[in-house]
């Protein structure tokens, strides 16, 4: 899952003064980034931290303190796209598509029945998960939900599959909605005609260019998911080069600007290059070579003009670079190939 949890969960230990390096410790995340937006990590760590986290903290209700306090729009383009979108339906639609993005331990889905529309979260090892991680999503989902329709609703019935305990009465609380307990998954479960409610937060131009962007994210992550991390990393670099090439002439050859043409943060980026055993320097100057070969290969092409296509800020320092690609001058190289 994105790692974007974990780090609310072990910053807002920490700023309540309790031993968040040891919870971290505990969980196997003590390697855990702070720069890095799409850092991901395995879900029984996180399942780990909270148990850690609950026992650090004595507080059954600790989901329910972390989802209080969570900035809006802390699941990113997910949470953006279904609140801008025209209905509930929609919205939740996104949700049950988007929620790979920041966590694919579980599915999510909307099913109709008689008499109630649901979301329902599913974990796909079977295994439930930690209590606190399903307060926090039925918290959150539910409040995001009710804040945005236009006319006040409240959920038919809140079921969590876990037995009621000392914590339910605040979680219940919080929730303002029936809840039951032991059920087979989490459920959220409103009136049909709810679906269809439109939201006070729709926004159609940011909608179309959110869920644009949300597509792309989640077309990538399942496309490196099967191809695998060596092939999606090989994937990857030719998808640099190409971005490379596409901007050698404008010169905005940049971690910035190739990061944000292929979809990534420029951390990422790094480090996704890196693990395919190149870098994004390595890339520009393989991509200069060739580019510097072919417009040499013509007979009107001027050195000093190639040189300047290349981002070269003067002629010697082509003709260095140039020497290290082929072990000749530019000159040599194009009366040997004339």
């Amino acid at each position: 899952m994105l790692a974007l949890l974990p780090r609310a969960v072990l910053g807002w230990l920490g700023q309540h003064d309790h031993d968040a390096a040891g919870v971290a410790a505990e969980a196997g995340l003590s390697h855990l980034g702070w720069e890095d937006p799409d850092e991901r990590v395995p879900r029984a760590a996180v399942d780990a931290m909270w148990n850690a986290a609950v026992r650090a903290t004595g507080d059954g209700a600790l989901g329910l303190r972390i989802a209080q306090a969570l900035p809006p729009n802390s699941a990113g383009a997910m949470q953006v796209v279904a609140l801008a979108a025209p209905t509930l339906e929609v919205g939740m639609g996104h949700i049950c598509r988007y929620w790979g993005l920041i966590n694919d331990a579980v599915e999510v889905r909307a099913e109709s029945r008689p008499g109630r529309w649901s979301l329902i979260q599913r974990s796909k090892n079977g295994v439930h998960l930690a209590r606190p991680w399903l307060d926090l999503t039925a918290i959150v989902l539910i409040d995001a939900a009710l804040k945005a329709l236009a006319r006040p609703e409240r959920p038919l019935e809140v079921v969590f599959p876990y037995p009621r305990d000392g914590a339910s009465r605040e979680i219940e609380a919080a929730l303002s909605a029936p809840v039951r307990y032991d059920g087979p998954h989490l459920e959220l479960a409103f009136r049909p005609e709810v679906a269809k409610s439109p939201l006070k937060t729709a926004n159609p131009a940011l909608h179309e260019v959110v869920a644009a962007h949300a597509e792309a994210a989640i077309s990538r992550l399942l496309r490196e998911r099967e191809r695998g991390d060596a092939a999606a990393g090989e994937a990857l670099v030719l998808e640099v080069r190409a971005a490379v090439r596409a901007r050698l002439e404008a010169q905005d050859t940049g971690l910035p600007d190739v990061a944000d043409a292929v979809g990534l943060s420029a951390r990422t980026l790094q480090r996704r290059l890196a693990e395919a055993g190149t870098s994004l320097r390595e890339v520009v100057d393989e991509a200069r070579r060739q580019q510097a070969l072919a417009e040499l290969a013509r007979d009107d092409a001027s050195i000093t003009e190639v040189a300047f296509l290349l981002g070269f800020s003067e002629a010697s320092a082509f003709d260095r670079a140039f020497r290290r690609w082929t072990g000749q001058s530019p000159a040599e190289w194009k009366r040997a190939h004339r």
